[in-house]
């Protein structure tokens, strides 16, 4: 009995395993429209953060890139309106 427990968890993980998709890392939505970097630089300097700031106490890489989620949702919002209008 109990080792057909742990083969039903071993196949489920491997199921679980076997459908993730991997993570894109999010510099690559900034790369597909320029539009987002810009954004997210513009939230930036909106703080008084220099965007292209290094080191503590931010995480590695510029600060622009941390802010890349909220620019966007700012662009996805933006054209939504935008087409909605028009």
């Amino acid at each position: 009995m109990r080792r057909d427990w742990w083969i039903a968890l071993a196949f489920v993980v491997l199921v679980a395993a076997a459908g993730a998709k991997p993570r894109k890392p999010i510099e690559v939505y900034a790369l597909g429209d320029p539009r987002i970097e810009a954004v997210a630089r513009a939230l930036c300097r909106a703080k008084g953060i220099d965007p292209d700031h290094t080191g503590y106490p931010y995480p590695d890489g510029p600060v622009w890139e941390t802010l890349i989620p909220k620019a966007r949702e700012f662009v996805l919002s933006y054209d939504a309106v935008r087409g909605a209008k028009q």
